[in-house]
């Protein structure tokens, strides 16, 4: 069992940089658990006890402000270690987390990551650029979406969506994580009926299909210049 778990847990970018050493003094202490789709992981507000990487399926992370007049939404994709918001400092979680679809996680202490990664230079470089990248990241995005033409919100939105949980196959890029309306709706803080609209017209001139449960982008150049995204923490 412990071997099968720690070949898995090579397959993530951070922990593949430590060494078979450092891995087995902590591999007693990662966990699987498979999570049913609408099942919530942690909620804004709890205490931060587990950093998490995600296996299979796709989670969505979202937070409201005081008023619930915005709320901020973002997917993770397999692969990836969640929350990296708080690493090393909060003391509960900023976001609440939801399966989107089933998924399956391995899941560790807070304190034996934080002080596993803390004891590895290489590892504390890996956070800082990782830091690094998602900061900028968001940056992109908080200026993509600022702007105040609603459709051309939606249009960056399925960008920022296909560069970040998207994979090229062939001359396609495909969304394995199920989207609708209402999630782009949210995502881009644009209305249901705009996004609809958008998606519409996008569907007619062969820019984009939605069909079961996966979003297929046909024509790239709509959108400009699109970057995968492979490796990032959340």
């Amino acid at each position: 069992m412990l071997n099968t778990i720690k070949k898995d847990l090579k397959d993530y970018e951070l922990l593949s940089i430590l060494d078979n050493t450092e891995l087995e003094e902590v591999i007693s202490n990662f966990h699987r658990k498979q999570y049913k789709k609408g099942q919530v992981l942690f909620m804004d507000g709890d205490s931060r006890k587990r950093i998490y990487f995600l296996e299979k399926g796709y989670v969505r992370i979202e937070k409201s402000d005081l008023n619930d007049c915005y709320t901020y939404y973002d997917y993770i994709k397999p692969y990836l270690m969640f929350p990296f918001a708080g690493i090393f400092q909060d003391e509960y979680y900023q976001y609440t987390c939801e399966a989107v679809t089933d998924a399956t996680v391995f899941y560790i202490n807070v304190d034996v990551l934080e002080k596993l990664l803390s004891d590895n230079p290489k590892a504390m470089v890996y956070i800082t650029k990782s830091l690094t990248r998602l900061l900028r990241l968001q940056e992109c995005r908080v200026q993509k979406l600022s702007n105040q033409i609603a459709s051309e919100r939606v249009i960056q939105s399925v960008k920022y969506l296909a560069e970040n949980l998207g994979s090229k196959k062939g001359n396609e890029i495909i969304i394995d994580c199920p989207l609708t309306a209402k999630d782009i709706s949210n995502f881009s803080s644009t209305s249901r009926e705009t996004v609809s609209h958008v998606l519409k017209q996008m569907k007619e001139d062969n820019i984009i299909q939605m069909k079961n449960k996966k979003t297929y982008i046909y024509n790239q150049n709509y959108f400009g210049d699109i970057h995968l995204h492979h490796h990032l923490v959340d």
